[in-house]
């Protein structure tokens, strides 16, 4: 594991084996073989390199921590928006909000577009539709669940499950760490095909 300059402890990923130093995920739903760990790596050399080794011990799993729409690690606090399911509110230590105030709801919103056929945006226009303003229908995600988990020698996530048409799955994870100085957003999507004109948008309306 590389270390940086600015930062001495660093997110470990990656590797086979068993589950025991840190915390092994399943890399993929998709039965593949391999297991994924993520977790703090402290005192690596600023340009150098850390050798790793493993070593059996007790697993520690995600904790549940019942339904919350909010959570605290590292001088970071996070909140969920009730409605579409986004980041609407995001401190640091220094109680700086990253959130920009704007028409979006919050940071990584979902907004799944549909339409433009036969207009400026059609990718096949031709001179007697190239000029006809496109017909877009708008759609934005919506809150179905979320629940906080504790990550014990990690940090705290919360699972945000969210319900979108077209969408049979969507799920947004958010993780914060005890001693990492920023915040994960993962999202895992499942798409129905289709052939009609389509672009799903992710909004990230942060304040510098």
């Amino acid at each position: 594991m590389r270390g940086l300059e600015a930062h001495r402890r660093r997110a470990c990923c990656g590797g086979l084996g068993q589950g025991a130093g840190l915390r092994w995920t399943r890399a993929a739903r998709d039965g593949s073989p391999g297991w994924r760990c993520v977790g703090p790596v402290r005192d690596v050399p600023p340009l150098g390199y850390l050798a790793l080794s493993e070593s059996d011990r007790d697993a520690r799993p995600p904790a549940a921590d019942g339904e919350a729409l909010d959570a605290k690690a590292g001088g970071f606090t996070v909140l969920i928006d009730q409605a579409t399911g986004a980041i609407r509110s995001l401190t640091g230590p220094d109680g700086k909000e990253r959130v920009k105030p704007s028409d979006w709801s919050g940071v990584n919103q979902l907004v799944y577009a549909r339409g433009g056929e036969h207009s400026a945006l059609w990718t096949r226009a031709i001179a007697t539709t190239s000029k006809n303003p496109p017909q877009l229908e708008l759609t934005q995600a919506k809150l179905a669940s979320c629940h906080r988990e504790k990550l014990p020698g990690i940090g705290v996530r919360l699972v945000v499950e969210r319900t979108l048409p077209g969408f049979p799955a969507i799920t947004s994870i958010v993780t914060l760490y005890d001693e990492l100085p920023w915040v994960d957003i993962e999202n895992r999507i499942v798409k129905t095909a289709t052939l009609a004109k389509e672009a799903l948008y992710i909004a990230f309306p942060f304040a510098f």
